[in-house]
This record gives C-alpha cells, sequence and structure tokens, in this order.
C-alpha cells in the first residue's frame, strides 16, 4: 500500500464509527477498508468479477434484493431501502391492453 501512514488511517476508523466501540483494523480488515475507499472510482473496484451471466429469478411477491460483492452477500429490501420502481413496472407490463389504451389516448390528445 503506497502511502500508507498508520496514524492517519486509525483516526479515519475512529471517525468512521464517531469513536463509538472503535476496533483495530489491520492486515486485511486495512486493505479491504482501503480498497473500498478506492473503489469510488470504478476502475478501482474491489469486486472479483465472475466470467458468466446469471439470470436469477426473483420471487413474484418478494420486494426483496440480492447484491453480490465477491463473496459478501447483502440482501435489500423493505421500505426504506431500494427502488420501488421494479413493482410498478412489473404490475405496469402484467395489465393487459395498457399499450393500445395508452396509444389511443396519446391519438386522442393529440387531435385536441
Amino acid at each position: 500500500m503506497a502511502l500508507y501512514n498508520p496514524t492517519v488511517f486509525n483516526q479515519y476508523i475512529a471517525r468512521k464509527t464517531r469513536g463509538y466501540n472503535v476496533e483495530t483494523c489491520t492486515g486485511d480488515c486495512a486493505t479491504e477498508e482501503i480498497c473500498q475507499l478506492k473503489a469510488a472510482e470504478s476502475q478501482y473496484n474491489c469486486a472479483t468479477i465472475k466470467p458468466g451471466i446469471s439470470f436469477k429469478k426473483r420471487s413474484e411477491g418478494s420486494e426483496r434484493l440480492e447484491r453480490r460483492i465477491g463473496d459478501v452477500v447483502e440482501t435489500l429490501g423493505g421500505d426504506c431501502e431500494g427502488s420501488v420502481i421494479r413493482p410498478i413496472l412489473t404490475k405496469l407490463a402484467a395489465q393487459e391492453g395498457l399499450l393500445e389504451s395508452a396509444l389511443e389516448m396519446a391519438k386522442m390528445k393529440a387531435r385536441k
């Protein structure tokens, strides 16, 4: 790690937790934390990319999403996290005749 100053790094860790229950961060912990700081620029992303494409089907009524970074799996969901647009678009796509009625309404507005 070039330009690594342990004193400054430990001050950063203490401020990150606002001084509450500050744990020692050395070795792999420090390497990972610095990697995540650098990852603010996409060219320094810490994620390990595996070849291939994953088309994982989510359950129909579930609003929970999974985000994978390397071997770490984070589950997102609930009222405060994630986007609400996915369930809205899912419901819209399931409505029969939606496109036709939208086109008809657009034509009517254009005539006025």
